[in-house]
C-alpha cells in the first residue's frame, strides 16, 4: 500500500508541483490550502506524513500542527512524521517544531532530491527502532553507594544532602569487601567487580529467593559498566614492573580486555546460566536492563541479576575534581545553584523476574511494563531530527505498556544544559501539553554517573512510589511544576536520548503487591 502524505500550503502553485512530485514518486497525497481545512481532513482519515507550510493565511502551520499533535493525543495514536517547509527562517520556528515532534525544517527554495531525502529519512526512522516489550517485576535490590548501603539509607542520604551548603565529590567509605566475601575469594579481583558482586549479594539476600533451591542454570546475570573499562597503558607498565610478568594483572590490558564483573558474580554466587558485562559508555546501564529483560523474554533464565557499577582510581578522581573545579571535596559556590553532586562510584543491583514467577519473594519494588532502545544512526547535530526519532520511540513506549496506560511522570536522565538534556526535556514537555505530567531531572543529583543512571533512575522511582523523598528534594530535582499534595505518582516513563545516538526509555509502575512484607 502506498504511503498516504498530507500537503498542507497557501500557494496554490507549490501545492501542485508537490502533489505532482509526490505521485510520481509512488506517494499517495492529499493536498490542502488553508490549515483548517488540513485539520478536518486529520480528524477523519489517516495519513503516514506530513508536509506543512509554517506562514499561511488565518492559522499559521505551527498552530495547524499543535491542534493535529491534540488530535493524536485523543485518539491514542502515535505522532505522525512532519516535514516543515518555509521561505521564512526566525529563530522562534524551528524550537516550536522541535516541541511538536517535527522531523524535519526545510528553507524554500529547496529542490527535489532533498525533499524526497528527508521523506525516506521520515519513514526509516520508524523501522530503525528495535522494540522489547515487557512486563516484569524488580523483587530485590542491592547497592554500594557513597549515601549508604541499605535502600532507607540511600533515600535519607538523597534528602539530606540537599540541605547542605556546599556539594561534594562523593566515594565510598565505610566498605569492607570481608565482609561479603572470603579473602581467598579477592585475590587480584578488581574493586569494580568487588562493587557489583556486593550488590550483586545483598540483591539477593533481600529478594529471599534460593538461588541453589531454584536451580543455578535458571538465573541469569548482566552487568552495565563503562569508565572503568579503560586503563591507560602506563598503569599497565607499571603493573608489570612492580609485580613482575607472571603476577601483572593482564585483565585489565589497556583499552581493549576488562575484568568482566558479571563473570565474577556468576562465581561467587555459583551461577551457570548466561553472564553478560555490557559496555557502551553512557549508555551501558540502560542497555544492561534491555539484555536483561530480553534474556527473560527469551526464556533463557527465569531471574536475572542486573546491575550497574563503576570504580574510579586516583588518576579518574582527580581529573573530575579539576574539572568540576572542587577544591578539598567541594565544589565552589558557582556550581552551588546546578544541585549537582557526584555518586557515580559503586554498584547497583536489582532481580527482575517474570511476574508469574512461582518462588516467593519479599517484596516487590516495581513492574517494568514496556522498554525500547534504538539508535540514531543520523548526524548528532540535528537536534530536530534526533528530537523527532526519540520522541517517535518514546510515544510508541507509553502506548505499548500494559492496557495502553498513560504515565503521571517523566525522568530525565542527562545533564542540565546539554543538548541531551533538551531532547529528553522537550519530548517530555511535547507529551504533556494539556495533561500536566510531572517532569524530574536525576542528573541534579547524579551528574556524573556514568552507566548508573538508569538503575538510579529506577531507584528514584522506588522513592516515588513509596512516598521516600522530601518535598525539598522533589522540588530540587523538578523540571517545571511540583506535584500537589497528597499527589501520587504511579506510572513513570525514564528517558535517555545520548549525543552518542544511543536511546532508551523504560515505563515503570508503582507495584500494587508486596510492597512491604
Amino acid at each position: 500500500m502506498n504511503k498516504k502524505i498530507l500537503v498542507i500550503d497557501d500557494d496554490a502553485l507549490v501545492l501542485k508541483s508537490v502533489t505532482m512530485l509526490l505521485a510520481k514518486n509512488g506517494y499517495e497525497s492529499t493536498a490542502c490550502g488553508t490549515a483548517r481545512a488540513a485539520i478536518e481532513i486529520f480528524q477523519n482519515e489517516k495519513f503516514d506524513l506530513i508536509i506543512s507550510d509554517v506562514r499561511m493565511a488565518v492559522q499559521n502551520g505551527i498552530e495547524a500542527l499543535s491542534e493535529i499533535r491534540a488530535i493524536e493525543i485523543n485518539k491514542g495514536d502515535l505522532p505522525v512524521p512532519v516535514i516543515i517547509v518555509t521561505g521564512y527562517s526566525s529563530e522562534r520556528t524551528p524550537i516550536d517544531a522541535i516541541k511538536l515532534g517535527v522531523h524535519d525544517y526545510l528553507l524554500k527554495p529547496f529542490n527535489v532530491e532533498e525533499l524526497l531525502a528527508s521523506i525516506k529519512r521520515a519513514f526509516l526512522v520508524k523501522s530503525e527502532a528495535v522494540t522489547l516489550e515487557y512486563g516484569y517485576d524488580v523483587v530485590g535490590f542491592g547497592g554500594i553507594t557513597p549515601f549508604g548501603f541499605l535502600l532507607d539509607e540511600i533515600f535519607q542520604g538523597w534528602n539530606d544532602f540537599f540541605k547542605k551548603k556546599y556539594l561534594q565529590v562523593l566515594r565510598i567509605e565505610n566498605f569492607n569487601p570481608l565482609d561479603f566475601f572470603s579473602e581467598k575469594q579477592l585475590h587480584n579481583v578488581d574493586l569494580n567487580s568487588i562493587y557489583v558482586a556486593s550488590a550483586s549479594r545483598k540483591a539477593l539476600q533481600n529478594s529471599g529467593l534460593n538461588v541453589h533451591k531454584t536451580g543455578s542454570e535458571k538465573y541469569g546475570v548482566v552487568v552495565g559498566t563503562s569508565i572503568s573499562i579503560a586503563v591507560s597503558m602506563g598503569d599497565f607498565e607499571e603493573s608489570v614492573c612492580r609485580d613482575g610478568n607472571r603476577r601483572s594483572k593482564i585483565g585489565i590490558f589497556p583499552n581493549t580486555v576488562m575484568c568482566a564483573p558479571a563473570s565474577r558474580v556468576s562465581i561467587f554466587e555459583n551461577i551457570t546460566g548466561s553472564n553478560t558485562t555490557v559496555s557502551s559508555g553512557n549508555a551501558s546501564g540502560a542497555y544492561a536492563l534491555a539484555y536483561a529483560c530480553d534474556l527473560l523474554e527469551q526464556k533463557g533464565v527465569s531471574k536475572i541479576i542486573c546491575a550497574a557499577s563503576e570504580s574510579f582510581d586516583e588518576k579518574i578522581m582527580l581529573g573530575i575534581k579539576k574539572e568540576l573545579r572542587a577544591i578539598d571535596g567541594k565544589i565552589k559556590s558557582s556550581f552551588s545553584q546546578s544541585k549537582n553532586m557526584l555518586i557515580g562510584e559503586g554498584a547497583l543491583a536489582f532481580i527482575v523476574q517474570s511476574p508469574n514467577a512461582q518462588e516467593d519473594v519479599n517484596q516487590i519494588y516495581l513492574r517494568i511494563l514496556s522498554y525500547k532502545t534504538a539508535f540514531y544512526s543520523g548526524a548528532r547535530k540535528n537536534i530536530l531530527k534526533r528530537t523527532s526519532f526519540f520522541q517517535d520511540l518514546v510515544c510508541q513506549t507509553v502506548n505499548h505498556s500494559i492496557n495502553n496506560g498513560q504515565v503521571d511522570a517523566f525522568i530525565i536522565t542527562s545533564q542540565d544544559g546539554s543538548a541531551d538534556f533538551e531532547i529528553e526535556k522537550n519530548v517530555a514537555e511535547a507529551l504533556s501539553v494539556g495533561a500536566q505530567k510531572k517532569i524530574f531531572g536525576i542528573a541534579r543529583c547524579t551528574q556524573h554517573s556514568f552507566s548508573l543512571v538508569m538503575h538510579y533512575a529506577l531507584l528514584l522511582s522506588v522513592g516515588f512510589f513509596r512516598q521516600k523523598l522530601s518535598r525539598e528534594l522533589m522540588s530540587m530535582l523538578c523540571v517545571g511544576p511540583l506535584c500537589g499534595e497528597g499527589e501520587s505518582i504511579n506510572r513513570i516513563a525514564i528517558l535517555q536520548a545520548l549525543s552518542s545516538g544511543h536511546c532508551s526509555v523504560i515505563i515503570v509502575a508503582r507495584s500494587k503487591q508486596k510492597e512491604n512484607k
